[in-house]
């Protein structure tokens, strides 16, 4: 008997409260107290966050910046090991976290549209810096820049190495007391008059009304340009990308198998060969969801927690948020998709979290959609779901886990499992020999 999605769906109802409360989350903002390699980047930056944490960046540039973070995660874990990874420094009362330490400091930047030859200490001195004061804190002369470039319309994502030298750390260092001394000073005199002009003045800066930077004198990278030029290291890019490539491969299936049964039995089954742009586009667009769900607490605190899922050969968590079992999509949609058209539109989140909820035994899920494409509080909608009969949900799954493995041990035609959604069917690459 077919399973449509729509036919369990008892109740949609948004939720107001659980929307306004997530987005209140993502804007909150924590100054840090002591003063960080990131701080002296940019001093003046540095003394608004502190004195101003009311004025926050747009909810699109958090979002950004969370992306960032969540890229640097998985890029991290799939090029090094727990042992080198997010190495905390501290260096007379300055503290730091290199993103990899292992044969040198490694600093991830992410990037957009980087023309080639590209004059760092120029173009991008806040990455130079950054990393020359790393490598100054750990007495090391040599230090790496990898940068994962998103690409723009006409030119796909890549990823590069820079490998940097700094000979004279001792200037590094008095340059990086010289700052911390002066931002020290602006916060104990509660007065930013003395630090350099942001190089955001002009740029959208959310502290522009307040932070004066039209009167500062110019902000001069000294650090970047005292050192030489860094020097590409395409092997080491190579090198990077064929980690990449093995640490994709080992992830491992869980829920998700289920609910689109026969285009991943066809996905395992052709192995098709990623380009790298699609393999780092895969890796952001991960981080990104990843680091929206770190962000509105998910996995830690009170609120929100990750249960294990053990289903004969299915292993798989399911995050719970305020008691329910949660969902967290992204979507690239111009308009928020009204009530009465979620379940048609999205059928494939619809079953996965019915799928989590009835292996689970809870009768109610809940659904936060993330509309990459609007603006301010209408980026997040959030739904509770009611789903009537879990116990034919669950039998569909435990169904669906048998024929998954039948089809791939070859005792089951793999065209007779689950079809795909219609408008999956006009980009599949496996038409029409999968059958859908």
């Amino acid at each position: 008997m077919t399973f449509e999605i729509g036919d369990f769906v008892a109740r949609i109802d948004a939720n107001r409260t659980v929307k306004d409360e997530l987005i209140a989350k993502m804007k909150e903002s924590r100054p840090r107290q002591r003063i960080s390699v990131t701080d002296l980047v940019n001093p003046r930056r540095a003394f608004m966050q502190r004195v101003h944490p009311e004025l926050q960046p747009p909810l699109e540039r958090k979002e950004a910046m969370m992306a960032g973070r969540g890229f640097h995660d998985l890029f991290g874990h799939a090029v090094s090991s727990e042992e080198y990874l997010e190495q905390f420094v501290e260096w007379e009362g300055i503290v730091g976290v290199i993103d990899v330490y292992q044969d040198v400091p490694s600093e991830l930047k992410t990037t957009a549209g980087l023309e080639e030859g590209t004059e760092f200490r120029v173009e991008r001195p806040s990455y130079v810096e950054q990393l020359a004061m790393y490598c100054a804190m750990v007495d090391e002369t040599k230090g790496r820049l990898i940068l994962y470039d998103r690409g723009r319309d006409d030119k796909e994502p890549s990823l590069s190495v820079q490998d940097a030298r700094f000979d004279d750390l001792e200037a590094i260092k008095q340059e990086m007391r010289k700052r911390r001394d002066a931002l020290a000073t602006a916060l104990k005199e509660d007065s930013a008059g003395s630090l350099p002009r942001c190089p955001w003045l002009g740029r959208g800066c959310e502290f522009e009304s307040a932070c004066g930077c039209k009167d500062a004198p110019e902000f001069v990278p000294t650090i970047a340009r005292m050192v030489p030029p860094l020097t590409p290291n395409p092997e080491e890019a190579r090198n990077l990308l064929s980690m990449l490539v093995a640490s994709r491969a080992r992830q491992r299936t869980g829920m998700h198998t289920l609910v689109l049964p026969r285009r991943a039995h066809y996905d395992r089954l052709q192995k098709r060969e990623e380009t790298d742009a699609e393999r780092l586009g895969a890796m952001e667009d991960f981080g990104r969801k990843r680091a929206l769900a770190d962000a509105i607490q998910f996995g830690r605190g009170m609120e929100s927690t990750r249960k294990a899922l053990t289903l004969g050969d299915l292993q798989d968590k399911v995050t719970y948020y305020g008691g329910l079992p949660t969902l967290l999509r992204s979507v690239r949609l111009n308009d928020v998709v009204s009530r009465e058209s979620l379940v048609r539109m999205f059928p494939h989140y619809f079953t996965r979290l019915a799928f989590d909820s009835a292996a689970m035994g809870s009768p109610e899920g809940r659904l936060i959609l993330h509309y990459e494409k609007l603006e301010g509080t209408s980026r997040f909608m959030v739904y509770d779901i009611s789903f009537r009969d879990i116990e034919r949900i669950k039998e569909e799954v435990e169904n669906r886990l048998l024929a998954v493995r039948e089809a791939t041990e070859g005792q089951l035609d793999p065209r007779k499992l689950p079809a795909c959604p219609q408008w999956m069917r006009k980009s599949c690459p496996y038409q029409p020999a999968c059958g859908c």
